[in-house]
C-alpha cells in the first residue's frame, strides 16, 4: 500500500507526473465530447452525419474513456455500490433497448468521477463555447447555413437552421448552459451581470423563450441564495427550502405532465387556453401517454419527425412525460434519487452554488424541453457524479487526489 502511494506522489508531495497527465488528458477526452455534441447539433451533421449526438459510437466511446480514466484512482465502498448499480441498470438497459439517452446519463454520471465540480465547469465552458463559437463563425464565412428551412435535407420537419445550428432552439439552449457556466467560472459582480445581460439579449434574439425563462430561472436563484452578509445558519435554511422545493417541483412536473396527458380534453375552454401556454403539447403528450402508458422499465417508442403523420409531427417535447414513458419508472426514479443524494450530501458553499443553479435551470426548462436537452447540451449528469465522489466522505482519499 506504501508503495502504491509512493508511486502517486512526488518527492516534494505534491501532485505527482502521472496525475497531472491523467487529469489534462481526462479533460481533453471529456472535452473532445462536448465538441462532439456540439457538432452532432449543428449543420455540419450533414456532412459527417453520427458523429455526434448522445447516442453516437464515438460520442459514447469517448465518454467511456472519461470513465476508465476517472477510475484510475482510489477507490472506496461507496464508489463501489454506485458503479455497480449503474452497471447494473446499465446492462437492463442495453438489453431492452440496445442505445438510449438514459444509458447516456448512467455512463455520464460514472464520467463525472474523474473531476472536481469547478473543474468540470471550467473544462465545459471552454470547450462548449469554443465549439458554438466555431459553428456560429462558419455560418457568418457561408461554410453552414445561417437561416432558412432545412427539412428536406435532415428528414426532421422541423429543421430550421439558425447560425449553424439546426434549429434556433438548439442554439438558444446551448448560449444558456455557456451562459452558466460562465456565470459560475467568474468571480466579479460586473462580470456576472454582464454574462447575463448578454445571455438574455441572445435569448431574445433567437426568440427562444425556454432560454428566457432559463436566463430569469438563473437570476432568482442567484439573489435567493446570495452571501451578502447573511449568517450560516440563514443560508442553510435557504438552501434546505431549495431542497424540498426542487424534490416537490420534480415529483408535480412529472405527475402534473401525467394528470394532464390523461386528462387533456380539447373541447374544453380552459383546456384550451393552457395548452396554448405551453405551444400546444398537451395533445401530444396524450397521445404518446396513451399509446405508451408508464411502465416499470418504460416502452419502446419510436418517434419520427419526418413525417406530418403524427400528431405534433412527431415531436415529444416535455422531458420529465417522455422519460417516465420511454425509460419507466426505474429511470425518472433514479434521476430523482441522484439529485437528491447530491443535494443532500453536498456540503461546501462554491459546490452548493454550482449544484443549485444547475439543478433549478434543468428542473424549469425539462417541463418544455426535450430530453436530450438535458444530456447533450448540458454537464448535469456528470456534475452529479463529480459532487458524490467529492462528497460521499470527508476523507476519501479519490476525492483528495482529485482536489490535488
Amino acid at each position: 500500500m506504501k508503495e502504491s502511494f509512493e508511486l502517486t506522489q512526488t518527492s516534494t508531495g505534491g501532485e505527482s507526473a502521472f496525475s497531472s497527465f491523467k487529469r489534462t488528458l481526462t479533460e481533453f477526452a471529456y472535452g473532445f465530447f462536448v465538441l462532439l455534441q456540439v457538432i452532432g447539433l449543428s449543420a455540419w451533421d450533414l456532412f459527417l452525419p453520427k458523429i455526434g449526438g448522445p447516442t453516437s459510437v464515438l460520442a459514447l466511446s469517448t465518454l467511456l474513456m472519461v470513465v476508465l480514466l476517472g477510475a484510475i484512482s482510489t477507490w472506496t465502498i461507496s464508489r463501489m455500490v454506485l458503479v455497480a448499480i449503474v452497471l447494473a441498470l446499465s446492462f437492463i438497459y442495453i438489453y431492452l433497448f440496445r442505445n438510449s439517452v438514459f444509458l447516456f446519463c448512467l455512463i455520464a454520471i460514472l464520467a463525472g468521477q474523474g473531476f472536481t465540480p469547478k473543474r468540470l465547469i471550467k473544462t465545459d465552458l471552454y470547450f462548449r463555447g469554443f465549439g458554438v463559437a466555431l459553428i456560429v463563425t462558419l455560418s457568418f464565412l457561408g461554410i453552414l447555413p445561417m437561416s432558412g428551412r432545412g427539412e428536406q435535407l435532415t428528414g426532421n420537419f422541423f429543421t430550421s437552421f439558425s447560425y449553424g445550428f439546426l434549429s434556433p432552439n438548439t442554439l438558444g439552449f446551448l448560449v444558456l448552459i455557456v451562459g452558466l457556466d460562465a456565470y459560475l467560472h467568474v468571480s466579479q459582480k460586473w462580470q456576472k451581470v454582464s454574462i447575463l445581460v448578454l445571455a438574455l439579449f441572445f435569448e431574445s434574439l433567437l426568440k427562444y423563450l425556454t432560454g428566457i425563462l432559463g436566463v430569469m430561472t438563473l437570476i432568482i436563484v442567484s439573489i435567493f441564495f446570495h452571501k451578502g452578509k447573511s449568517n450560516q445558519t440563514a443560508m442553510t435554511a435557504r438552501y434546505r427550502i431549495f431542497c424540498l422545493a426542487s424534490v416537490l417541483f420534480f415529483l408535480f412536473a412529472t405527475f402534473g405532465s401525467c394528470y394532464i396527458a390523461k386528462n387533456y380534453n380539447s373541447t374544453d375552454t380552459v383546456w384550451n387556453f393552457a395548452n396554448k401556454l405551453f405551444s400546444l403539447r398537451f395533445p401530444i403528450w396524450q397521445y404518446y401517454y396513451e399509446g405508451w402508458p408508464p411502465s416499470l422499465f418504460g416502452n419502446i417508442i419510436y418517434v419520427d419527425q419526418s413525417t406530418v403523420g403524427l400528431i405534433g409531427f412527431g415531436a415529444f417535447d416535455g422531458s420529465y412525460l417522455y422519460f417516465l414513458l420511454k425509460y419507466g419508472w426505474v429511470a425518472i426514479s433514479i434521476i430523482l434519487l441522484a439529485m437528491i443524494y447530491a443535494l443532500k450530501h453536498t456540503k461546501d458553499y462554491f459546490s452548493r452554488r454550482i449544484l443549485v443553479l444547475f439543478v433549478a435551470v434543468t428542473l424549469v426548462t425539462g417541463i418544455p424541453e426535450t430530453p436530450g436537452f438535458l444530456v447533450a447540451y448540458s454537464p448535469f449528469f456528470l456534475l452529479l457524479g463529480s459532487l458524490f465522489i467529492n462528497s460521499s466522505s470527508k476523507g476519501d482519499p479519490a476525492a483528495k487526489e482529485l482536489r490535488n
